[in-house]
């Protein structure tokens, strides 16, 4: 599997041509759980030597923080409260608020009513015909005039408003892992309906089970074969797979225990954050290269003096084509893998790109 591994790495991916089946976004603008207080927390910004004794601290993960920034997150928490105390915790920020400052913060947040939003700044929704929110901010349900809103600087404003509804959920207390909002698109051409999800998650078929001998069936799509079918039988069958179909339209579908899938997902997992670390050292823009804890949320923080854009397209269409093959061999479906890659400028932390797949509107 390894060896698998880095001929597409090597020989192919990094050298291929435009994004394959990704969306880009160019952003032209800078952009819980409950917990109690721990020594090997990290002050990032304090108004006191330490959280305050029986302070409330809201976990606020980083896929929220970077797509709203940290100013607005903390804003937005912080609001009309005088005590504020932030740590870091890993890949997440603790905002630690006075007993009862939080309980009239939460005593104060409803669902925002983003139907408000289109009526208050009509100008930057020319392409939306309503917004409606339901079961408390985790369905929003948006009416567009046709499909180049999902083209336009519209379908980000909406997106925003789907990571403000998460940091809603933190600010309530939700688990990172039981946040979900679902934005329902209606297309007007055919009555087409949309569906994305965030947070964006590899959602494995071996997730149904905690039996690890059980055996499921993953179809791998023609284009993940590399146009040749038996060299990728003969890799699957060096990685352990041994009940291999090779299908006459060039398509393969191999069977194996959730301990098997979960190994190969492993292993490319490990490959994929090697070649990021060699990446760092190999180059002098990329300061640094991470996924989340969910695997889904890739970003590379760059200095852009030093920037290479040639570098970086290649960089991207190189992690967003492993990616597809992360979640494939973790046991996604091909029509279930989702992800998004941000460029961030290591200075400011402002967003300079976005990779989402599946494109939106797809």
């Amino acid at each position: 599997m390894k060896n698998y591994i880095f001929a597409i790495t090597v020989i192919v991916l990094l050298f291929s041509g435009p994004l394959r089946n990704t969306t880009m976004s160019i952003i032209d603008t800078e952009m819980t759980n409950l917990e109690t207080t721990s020594e090997a927390e990290q002050s990032i910004e304090t108004n006191s030597d330490s959280p305050r004794e029986g302070s409330v601290g809201v976990r606020v993960p980083e896929w929220i923080i970077i797509e709203l920034s940290e100013s607005v997150v903390s804003e937005f928490i912080y609001f009309e409260c005088e005590y504020k105390y932030i740590a870091e915790d890993g890949r997440a920020n603790i905002y630690y608020l006075d007993k009862d400052e939080y309980s009239e913060r939460i005593n104060k947040i409803n669902p925002v009513d983003f139907a408000l939003v289109k009526e208050l700044f009509p100008e930057d929704y020319t392409l939306v015909n309503s917004i409606e929110v339901e079961e408390n901010g985790e369905i929003i349900n948006v009416a567009v005039t046709d499909r180049s809103f999902f083209t336009t600087v519209e379908r980000v404003r909406i997106l925003d408003l789907a990571y403000q509804c998460a940091l809603l959920k933190c600010m309530l207390g939700m688990e990172e892992s039981d946040i979900s909002i679902t934005m329902n698109y209606s297309v007007p051409e055919n009555n087409e309906k949309i569906s994305h999800t965030i947070p964006y998650k590899a959602n494995s078929v071996v997730s149904t089970t905690d039996d690890m001998q059980q055996v499921f069936t993953i179809h791998v799509p023609m284009e993940y074969t590399i146009g040749d079918t038996e060299l990728t039988k003969q890799q699957l069958i060096e990685a352990g797979i041994e009940d291999i179909t090779v299908n006459a339209d060039g398509t393969l579908d191999y069977s194996a225990t959730k301990e098997l899938i979960l190994k190969m997902e492993d292993d490319y997992y490990n490959m994929l954050t090697f070649f990021c670390e060699n990446i760092v050292n190999q180059t002098d823009y990329i300061t640094e290269i991470y996924y989340s804890d969910l695997r889904t949320y890739i970003y590379i923080e760059i200095d852009t003096a030093e920037i290479n854009q040639n570098d970086l397209f290649s960089l991207l269409d190189f992690l967003s084509y492993n990616n597809q093959f992360l979640q494939l061999f973790g046991g996604v479906k091909a029509e279930d893998m989702q992800f998004k890659i941000t460029v961030i400028d290591n200075q400011n932390k402002g967003v300079i790109a976005e990779l989402i797949y599946p494109p939106y509107g797809e």
